[in-house]
């Protein structure tokens, strides 16, 4: 799994309000993935069509 590194997307996340925890690099390896069944529960069901195709989903 990649970390979020900042960029061009960054901008448009920015613009958007929206938060990622991992964007500074500073945060250590993933320990931890979710499944889609546990998933499912901690959406709160926004989401945002970034530019690039990217969808961001708000948990």
């Amino acid at each position: 799994m990649f970390q979020c590194k900042a960029g061009i997307n960054s901008i448009e996340l920015l613009d958007k309000n929206i938060e990622i925890s991992d964007a500074n690099g500073t945060s250590g390896p993933i320990e931890l993935l979710i499944g889609a069944d546990i998933a499912g529960t901690i959406y709160t069901g926004k989401s945002f069509q970034l530019n690039n195709g990217l969808l961001a989903m708000e948990t």
